[in-house]
């Protein structure tokens, strides 16, 4: 390219009539000055439609710009077999990942409008649409929080059916986690257990985790569940709900849910112990964690009532605990909600053996795993869509896998009746649904 600057000073006489106005002229040479007959020439080419094609419809289908790629390398040497790395040099052939990425980006945009802004809501409020017009049904609601900022329930046609569950009215698990598109929208996911480990009973998503917000979204989901949700229970919601410690999450839930009784999960418990033991504001030496975590765990798997305000007692005199004031502190905070999270105080409940938020926590890794497949969405619609297919095949396929028997022997054992030792002879029944050993029952007799 040569490119020249004329002057326009003084009077020039000129018969061009652009020179007063564009006094810059510009020749363009069609000539490379470096050799096309190489190899590193090739990949600069312009990506051709084909492999244009390729990796649209496999963005379509839920794949990233990393894992298009690497299918369509993949397919390349299916193909091409020992000229792979001929073609692979082929920029028109195989791209490269920034134009891969420039591509994914472009394609979102077209369906699922921007990351954020005007565009975005309205691209999720077609797929509120269109999603319940698929399921026949009110199967989600787009609603807006109190900033404005959207807040989306769903509960699809395989959760309405989980509703019919008595476990869904019993208990509920519920959890959330961030992360998971690029604006970290919140996705709460409830839960209830079963033979086929935790089942979803519905899904939201918010983009803040205050207490306003989740009740909001609680809300939505008992409108869309109705009266036949939570195994008949309808707004009254489950019986009960074991979650984490966390205050806005419990808050919301006694708003939507003030029958339901909220339960702490034991994990979560002690790993909160744990931490607060050793971060600098416990003030706690090294040695002495063990045995304060020791005494919290002791208060918490006690069997007998009476026995937790026995153990509190004595952890208040105990040599080690006198030496640290805020330790005596935490513990007193603990013991006044000894009713949340001590398992002596659930005898009554129909825990059916579930202490722990386990199930919602392996959701969540079902979610970003096999769902996400560890990458974050383009945009709340992105996330919204695939959570509405993929999560719902994953456990339609998990649910039938269960009815053949397809389940290793290690994730059914624990729903499997165990041998035990006593004798159907011994066995003795007193009431309806109550059974006692004869042997047992007579050797406390003869202690009495």
């Amino acid at each position: 390219m040569h490119t020249t600057l004329k002057s326009t000073r003084g009077e020039m006489k000129t018969e061009d009539p652009h020179m007063p106005d564009l006094p810059f002229k510009v020749i363009l040479i069609n000539r490379h000055n470096h050799n096309l007959f190489v190899a590193d020439a090739i990949r600069h080419r312009d990506v051709g439609l084909k492999a244009n094609n390729i990796l649209t419809g496999l963005f379509e289908i839920g794949h990233t710009p990393t894992s298009a790629l690497a299918v369509l390398k993949h397919d390349l040497q299916m193909e091409y077999g020992q000229r792979y790395v001929y073609v692979s040099a082929n920029r028109e052939i195989c791209p490269d990942l920034p134009y891969v990425q420039r591509l994914f980006h472009k394609v979102c945009r077209e369906e699922y409008g921007t990351q954020t802004g005007p565009t975005m809501l309205a691209a999720l409020k077609l797929q509120v649409e269109s999603y319940n017009n698929k399921c026949n049904d009110t199967c989600a609601l787009l609603g807006t929080t109190s900033q404005g900022a959207p807040l989306v329930v769903v509960c699809s046609p395989l959760m309405k059916k989980v509703h019919q569950l008595k476990h869904s009215g019993e208990l509920c698990f519920i959890d959330s986690s961030g992360n998971m598109d690029r604006e970290n929208c919140r996705v709460f996911l409830l839960l209830t257990h079963s033979c086929a480990g935790g089942l979803p009973l519905g899904i939201l998503l918010c983009q803040s985790e205050d207490e306003q917000t989740i009740a909001q979204g609680l809300e939505q989901l008992k409108q869309v569940v109705g009266e036949k949700g939570f195994a008949g229970r309808g707004h009254e919601g489950p019986q009960l709900v074991i979650t984490d410690d966390c205050r806005a999450e419990r808050g919301a839930l006694g708003k939507a849910f003030p029958k339901a009784t909220l339960l702490l999960c034991s994990f979560h418990l002690l790993q909160a112990v744990w931490r607060w033991l050793w971060s600098k504001e416990s003030g706690v030496t090294h040695g002495d964690r063990p045995a304060l975590f020791a005494i919290v765990k002791e208060m918490l798997y006690c069997q007998e009532i009476g026995s937790v305000d026995r153990l509190y007692s004595e952890a208040r005199g105990h040599p080690v605990v006198a030496r640290y004031e805020k330790f005596l502190r935490y513990l007193d905070r603990l013991y006044a909600r000894r009713e949340c999270w001590a398992l002596s105080y659930r005898g009554s409940f129909l825990t059916r053996g579930n202490n722990t938020n386990n199930f919602a926590e392996a959701a969540m890794r079902v979610l970003k795993d096999k769902i996400l497949q560890r990458t974050k969405a383009f945009n709340l619609p992105q996330l919204f869509d695939l959570l509405t297919s993929r999560l719902e095949t994953y456990y339609e396929a998990r649910i039938v896998d269960v009815a053949l028997g397809r389940w290793e022997s290690f994730q059914r054992a624990k729903f499997l009746p165990q041998d035990g030792n006593i004798a159907a002879l011994h066995i003795q029944q007193i009431e309806d649904k109550k059974f006692v050993d004869k042997q047992e029952r007579l050797a406390n007799t003869r202690q009495q």
